[in-house]
């Protein structure tokens, strides 16, 4: 999943660069923070990255196709999660001076992976057994949907810091909860 995110983020950044010349509505973002996650009832709270390309379509309305780790506290052997997203949103926004107040809605692909073990015998995918304990090894992806709301403070003209907060609703139980501070530019 990584490695398949990593490259159609790639893919994405290379055709938008090439008509970065004839237009400032093309962006990227990348921001850090901290998100955790849930499945049934095993939470983890981790270090959270996230990468976005998107386009200004309309001076109130941009889109976003971006990459999420949420939290990666796995170890085979032990219990934890490993949460990532690919995510189509639509942001609607509203400027002033300073920068833009905007809001998320949108789409997700949620890939979790991990052992846990108190998650119900039902969606376990095989058992790992331990010295200390039972775990049930979790391989799950589905659709989720993103709801968020953040501020782009101004810096120059091509420069902003995004200041957001989101949550996440997946499939089989899954839902996350995010704080980033990133950088914005435009090109």
């Amino acid at each position: 999943m990584k490695e398949t995110a990593a490259l159609i983020i790639f893919c994405i950044f290379s055709a938008v660069s090439n008509h970065a010349g004839a237009s400032k509505q093309f962006y990227a973002v990348a921001g850090a923070g901290v998100a955790e996650a849930q499945i049934d009832d095993v939470s983890s709270t981790d270090f959270s990255y996230r990468l976005n390309i998107g386009y200004e379509f309309h001076r109130q309305w941009q889109a976003e196709l971006g990459y999420q780790r949420l939290v990666d506290d796995s170890d085979g052997n032990e219990a934890g999660l490993s949460v990532q997203a690919l995510s189509l949103s639509a942001l609607g926004k509203a400027k002033n001076r300073n920068g833009e107040l905007f809001y998320r809605i949108g789409l997700a692909y949620v890939d979790v992976e991990g052992a846990v073990d108190t998650i119900n015998q039902n969606s376990c995918d095989a058992t790992i057994q331990t010295s200390s304990a039972t775990l049930c090894s979790v391989d799950e992806g589905g659709i989720g949907g993103v709801v968020g709301l953040g501020y782009d403070l101004y810096l120059g003209l091509h420069s902003e810091i995004r200041f957001e907060a989101e949550y996440l609703y997946g499939d089989n139980n899954v839902t996350a909860a995010a704080i980033y501070v990133g950088y914005k530019f435009k090109f």
